[in-house]
C-alpha cells in the first residue's frame, strides 16, 4: 500500500533534484540549498504534524505527508 501511494511522486522528486543540480552547476548553489533545506526539513515536519493530527487514518496520512509537497 505504501509503495502504491508514494511511487507516483518519485517522478516529481526526480524533477526537483534535476532542477537543483542545474542550479548548482550554474554556480547558484545558495538557492537550491535553502530550498532543499526548507522543503525536506521544515516543510516535511509541518506536513507530518498537520496530517497526523487532522486526518482520521493515521497510516495513510503519514505515508502521504512527504509526497504531499
Amino acid at each position: 500500500m505504501i509503495l502504491r501511494l508514494r511511487s507516483p511522486f518519485c517522478v516529481l522528486c526526480c524533477v526537483n533534484q534535476i532542477y537543483a543540480g542545474v542550479l548548482r552547476g550554474s554556480g547558484k548553489s545558495r538557492v537550491p540549498m535553502v530550498t532543499m533545506l526548507f522543503l525536506f526539513v521544515v516543510f516535511c515536519q509541518v506536513r507530518l504534524c498537520v496530517m497526523a493530527n487532522y486526518i482520521s487514518n493515521e497510516t495513510i496520512s503519514i505515508v502521504l505527508a512527504c509526497p504531499a509537497g
